[in-house]
């Protein structure tokens, strides 16, 4: 039986970790930071400021047929709320891309970005461009989506602005995942417990699950770490992990976060290494991924253990 006095909200003192030395804290949080920077849009610089700041355009009502563009989700924008506007020019002169926007139904709009893309004749272009949130997961009529884009065409110097129809395919697959995953947070909070202990490279926490509304059963069938920390239930290998039965308002449940790598490449190369996943389901519908992301205080106590690690020569 876990002692129920573990599991306070509020711990009375701070988690206990032992200082490493300044010199590896620095380092690891200088080798996580440049990670977590890394991707982007290789074709194009932006940021999220209006279009026609600062540029004269001129509307154009139908887009060129020479102009191709389709949405693309691949696997490495998943994490960054981004997709990519496959972007092809059919015509036979170079054509740059000055500004880009998407916008779609059930989705919160956003500004859009600025760029300074190059398209060859007969040339593709992925242009990377952020998605807003979904607001209204009740809404069931058929998604519609526009890429808005401007566009310098020689020989004129002026842009020109667009609006092309895009499938939404990817959109609507986005849709529904938000949703399903808004119908779990609505259900249950869920997140880690504000003390701990160490014992070596090992730190041993609670996941909290709080109940909100309803009193359906929420189960965690699984749950996984990442290439630099991984995060196992304790017991080990059950299945499903915990349940959160009706009536019962709230259920901690017992991990383990340990350090399983610390060489400075692996480091290095970890994009999301304190970005923990649950798999949850609520009633009788399909689990969902979440997203489980540790405070700062909780980061801070895991990146001085991969200092440890380091320290002590690694694994």
């Amino acid at each position: 039986m876990t002692d129920p006095h573990r599991h306070t909200r509020e711990p009375s003192r701070p988690g206990s970790v032992r200082r490493g030395p300044a010199r590896l804290l620095a380092l690891v949080g200088a080798l996580l930071a440049v990670a977590a920077c890394g991707g982007g849009d290789p074709a194009a610089t932006g940021s999220a400021a209006p279009a026609d700041a600062g540029i004269a355009t001129s509307a154009i009502a139908e887009p060129p047929a020479w102009l191709d563009m389709f949405a693309d989700y691949p696997r490495y924008l998943h994490h960054k709320r981004r997709l990519a506007i496959a972007t092809t020019n059919k015509s036979g002169t170079a054509i740059e891309v000055t500004a880009i926007g998407l916008r779609a139904e059930h989705f919160d709009p956003l500004q859009e970005e600025a760029k300074s893309a190059k398209i060859a004749p007969g040339t593709r272009t992925d242009l990377q461009v952020d998605f807003g949130a979904v607001f209204d997961c009740a809404i069931t009529t058929p998604l519609s989506a526009v890429v808005d884009i401007e566009l310098v065409i020689p020989p004129e110097p002026t842009p020109l602005r667009f609006t092309v129809p895009i499938d939404p395919a990817p959109l609507d697959e986005m849709r529904d995942t938000e949703c399903r995953q808004q119908a779990v947070t609505h259900a249950v909070a869920i997140g880690f417990a504000h003390q701990w202990s160490v014992d070596g490279t090992v730190l041993a926490t609670d996941i909290l699950l709080d109940r909100n509304i309803g009193d359906e059963p929420v189960t965690v069938e699984s749950l996984r770490g990442t290439e630099i920390v991984t995060m196992r239930s304790v017991p080990r290998d059950t299945e499903p992990v915990a349940i959160l039965d009706p009536g019962v308002p709230d259920l901690p449940i017992p991990v383990e976060l340990a350090v399983i790598r610390c060489d400075p490449h692996a480091v290095g190369q970890a994009t999301k290494p304190f970005e923990f996943k649950l798999w949850v389901a609520v009633g009788i519908r399909e689990a969902q991924l979440m997203v489980l992301d540790p405070d700062d205080r909780l980061k801070a106590a895991l990146q001085e253990l991969i200092a440890q690690c380091i320290e002590s020569g690694g694994l």
